[in-house]
């Protein structure tokens, strides 16, 4: 028969364990949010995969922000023309 004073040291014990577990899940939580590097490759790539899946709206998305550039710069050339006629 167990006495009650080794069930408590076998409690302690048990309650030592599990605040290591719990100690070691934190750490290593923390760990992976300050790997900054690893963690932007991830995105990186998780959004390379998506835009992948979706060539159309990449292109129209390219396409808009050419045009976009085009206008621009137009607009610019035409006012320095004009304000220096």
């Amino acid at each position: 028969m167990s006495t009650a004073s080794e069930r408590s040291a076998d409690n302690g014990e048990q309650d030592i364990q599990a605040q290591r577990e719990s100690l070691a899940v934190t750490i290593n939580a923390l760990a992976e949010k300050a790997d900054v590097p690893t963690r932007l490759k991830s995105q990186f790539a998780a959004t390379a995969e998506r835009l992948r899946e979706r060539p159309a709206m990449v292109a129209v998305v390219l396409g808009s922000a050419l045009i976009l550039g085009v206008v621009v710069a137009r607009r610019k050339l035409r006012a320095r023309s004009s304000s220096g006629a």
